[in-house]
């Protein structure tokens, strides 16, 4: 049965393709003209060899004089009229197809053709989540369930209707078929994608969908590069071990990479992977204006299985801001809603504690420095509201450290201590209290590893409670109130830890009073 992997390319963007397929060798072969489409097949008929790494390794084995290359054939089908281009990619044509297609077309149809209640295999990504890329499959009539912080970025699945679409396909920036249909067919049969593509969807996938508008890409380049250049930022640099390249899943392995300006002769060779750091080192070496060049700074990358390839150096980022907007495969995206809304439950689970008596004062702050006779510039207000719980039960063990595991290097490993609960204390904005979740993340690896006592008074530690005090106005009735999508996703990766680790959660909320 013929499998017919569908791309869906942007109209507008049809002649760069073809200047794009005639710059890596493939050749027009023959074109069709059925039921108003044009079919063009275009063919590498003389493919380049590609090394092999182990040939150096091994070519005291090996006939001298004859080096065996690889050589890999590919074609792709542009099929066209006048208002729709789609194309069927064959061998590694979809390399060069994903960079002028739709990347929502896959997961659009999905949500229209797909039997949610009968899924084989997903793959996600997650965000602000010590999972970065997850594949899993699954046992027949099982449902797509989604877990808080996850976006989709394939799933494989059972049709709505087998006759028309066949039993399974896979979906991801493209669709994979296998259709009792001969290749001119294909017109009627994505006739019948167009018909779907209007229609409502029949559930929705939490996921990230394209950003179009220039203006917005521009400002969130800009928004890139400051976070890039903040050492304290969310934005890191690493190589893909995996990615999905339409519905194809490409996995790497020793690679090497080199960083390198458009148009600049000079190359920055990277050891090992790419990082910040290897980054900063490049931008200072030459002297690069990170604003103006952002989008002309290049990585090559050399592997066995495609020789090489150069990508943006926005490929390789990873970023997501307070505003729903993340960097994903060098392109800018914005989580959809149901994406937000699967955020929004999972954190209105952890239990709240809303108590007006949380309260800081700073009225009371500066009496409290005034009389001691402080200086306020050296002065933590954390430290001066840890002191004033004391009076209420509270165990202060604020700037206790400890030095044991976790490299030795120094840990808070809580603020406060009442009632079978350890508290982390931050006070701010939301934007900037991401530290309080990972000092409760780093008190439960050291209480996973036995560094400090689970035991305190006598009484068992039960409870990891994130203590923030929010320099806002208004109150919050529930955790998703919280306007910064950053400290969502992290506050439901917090959750998943401490309660698969055993413990209970708590949010303690207060705020800035004057």
């Amino acid at each position: 049965m013929p499998k017919y992997n569908i791309y869906k390319i942007n109209k507008e963007r049809e002649i760069d393709l073809i200047e794009k397929l005639d710059s890596v060798n493939l050749t027009l072969s023959k074109s069709i003209l059925v039921d108003g489409y044009t079919l063009s097949f275009y063919f590498s008929k003389e493919p380049k060899n590609i090394d092999i790494w182990w040939v150096d390794i091994y070519s005291e084995f090996l006939e001298e004089g004859n080096i065996p290359y690889n050589k890999v054939y590919f074609a792709t089908m542009i099929i066209s009229n006048n208002d729709y281009c789609y194309a069927v990619s064959l061998g590694k044509a979809h390399f060069y197809l994903r960079n002028f297609c739709d990347p929502d077309f896959g997961l659009d149809l999905a949500e229209r053709i797909a039997d949610e209640k009968n899924l084989k295999i997903k793959n996600s990504r997650y965000f602000s989540s010590k999972k970065s890329k997850v594949i899993a499959s699954y046992i027949d009539n099982s449902e797509i369930d989604v877990d808080s912080g996850e976006s989709m970025q394939y799933i494989k699945a059972s049709t709505i209707n087998s006759d028309m679409w066949g039993n399974v396909v896979s979906f991801g920036t493209s669709a994979s078929f296998n259709l009792k249909i001969m290749p001119l067919e294909l017109p009627k049969f994505l006739e019948e994608i167009n018909k779907a593509l209007m229609e409502e969807p029949k559930f929705i996938l939490p996921r990230e969908q394209k950003i179009r508008d220039e203006e917005v890409i521009e400002a969130l380049d800009r928004e890139l590069v400051e976070a890039i250049l903040n050492e304290n930022s969310g934005a890191t640099l690493q190589t893909q071990q995996m990615n999905v390249c339409g519905v194809e899943f490409i996995f790497s392995d020793s690679n090497k990479y080199v960083i390198y300006l458009k148009g600049k002769k000079h190359r920055y060779n990277v050891h090992g992977d790419i990082t910040i750091v290897e980054l900063k080192n490049f931008i200072l070496e030459e002297q690069i204006d990170l604003f103006k060049e952002i989008n002309n700074i290049k990585v090559k990358v050399w592997n066995e299985i495609n020789s090489s390839y150069t990508k943006s150096l926005k490929y390789f980022l990873d970023y997501v801001d307070n505003d729903r907007n993340c960097l994903l495969n060098g392109e800018w995206y914005k989580f959809n809603q149901s994406y937000i809304d699967y955020i929004n439950k999972e954190v209105d689970t952890i239990e709240l504690d809303n108590d007006i008596e949380n309260n800081f004062y700073n009225h009371r702050y500066q009496e409290y420095l005034n009389k001691h006779g402080y200086n306020p510039q050296k002065m933590y207000k954390e430290k001066y509201f840890n002191i004033s719980k004391e009076l209420e039960g509270y165990i202060n063990m604020d700037r206790n450290l400890s030095t044991e595991g976790l490299n030795g290097y120094k840990i808070e490993t809580a603020d406060l201590y009442k009632d079978n609960t350890l508290y982390a204390v931050k006070m701010g904005k939301p934007q900037k209290l991401g530290y309080v979740i990972d000092q409760s993340m780093n008190t439960l690896k050291l209480l996973q590893n036995n560094h400090i006592n689970d035991i305190i008074n006598d009484e068992e530690i039960k409870t990891l409670s994130i203590w923030i005090i929010l320099d806002r106005v208004n109150e919050i009735k529930k955790v998703s109130d919280i306007n910064s999508i950053i400290f969502l996703m992290k506050l439901v990766e917090w959750k998943k830890q401490i309660r698969n680790a055993g413990y209970q959660t708590l949010i303690k909320i207060g705020y800035v009073r004057d």
